[in-house]
This record gives C-alpha cells, sequence and structure tokens, in this order.
C-alpha cells in the first residue's frame, strides 16, 4: 500500500477516534521517540539488575509465578 495512501487512511481514522484509542496512539509515539539511553541509568541500577541476572542464572526456578504473586496480592485485600 503507498505510505501517501496509509497516512490519509490514519489521518481519517484519528479524526474520529475516541480519547481511548487516542491515549493509545499517544502511547506508542511517545514510546518510539524515547529511546533507552544506558548513559541515563545509574550505574547502581545497572549493578543491581546484573545481580540479580546473575542469581536467576544461577537458579532460574527460585521466583514465583504470576499465578502465586497474584494469589498473594488478592490475599492481602482481604
Amino acid at each position: 500500500m503507498d505510505t501517501n495512501l496509509i497516512k490519509q487512511e490514519i489521518h481519517q481514522y484519528i479524526d474520529g477516534a475516541d480519547e481511548r484509542f487516542l491515549n493509545l496512539i499517544y502511547g506508542m509515539i511517545k514510546a518510539d521517540k524515547e529511546e533507552i539511553n544506558l548513559d541515563d541509568v545509574a550505574s547502581e541500577e545497572i549493578q543491581l539488575i546484573e545481580e540479580r541476572l546473575a542469581e536467576y542464572y544461577k537458579n532460574p526456578n527460585h521466583g514465583s509465578s504470576w499465578g502465586e504473586v497474584e494469589k498473594r496480592i488478592k490475599g492481602r485485600r482481604n
């Protein structure tokens, strides 16, 4: 499909889109513009991530599944 035709269709769709859809598109645009720059990540954060990754590689079954975590969280609400 021709790029100009795609742009036209997107513009037409956005003109009639609801707020939820516009927020989704806006979020995608922002994410596309923002690149992760490792220079902006503190060395302490990088070290923590590396330590946790090393721990995971040592024992990948040590953590909890999402289902287990979800049950614990929901159990705290009751």
